[in-house]
């Protein structure tokens, strides 16, 4: 619980944390915000940053959420305890569209089928 840990935070901050885009984040902190679960204001010292805190609506439903977390943890973990390789083959996955994107893959294979 990022916000839960670090009080404040900027959007940019945000963001990066989590790994997404600027523009993703400020959508979900305005519909979280309309809703009453987040505060926003504006950064006293860069009036371009916008800084982010927890409302006391969302303060008070932060212990269901976090069991909420845990269940849906432990059951991810159950389902995968059998076979955690899974992991590595992700992993591999990852590895490889890394070194030539799916994109690419699929122009090759695309033009492997048209010349043919």
């Amino acid at each position: 619980m990022l916000l839960q840990n670090r009080g404040e935070i900027s959007i940019a901050d945000i963001a990066e944390s989590l790994g997404y885009s600027h523009p993703s984040v400020v959508v979900i902190v305005k519909k979280m915000s309309e809703k009453d679960y987040l505060h926003i204001q504006k950064d006293k010292d860069d009036k371009r940053k916008q800084l982010v805190s927890l409302s006391s609506k969302a303060t008070e439903i932060l212990p269901e959420l976090e069991l909420i977390w845990q269940s849906c943890e432990s059951a991810i973990l159950k389902l995968l305890s059998d076979d955690l390789s899974i992991f590595s083959f992700l992993d591999d996955i990852d590895a490889e569209l890394k070194a030539n994107s799916f994109y690419n893959r699929f122009k090759q294979e695309y033009q492997k089928s048209i010349n043919t």
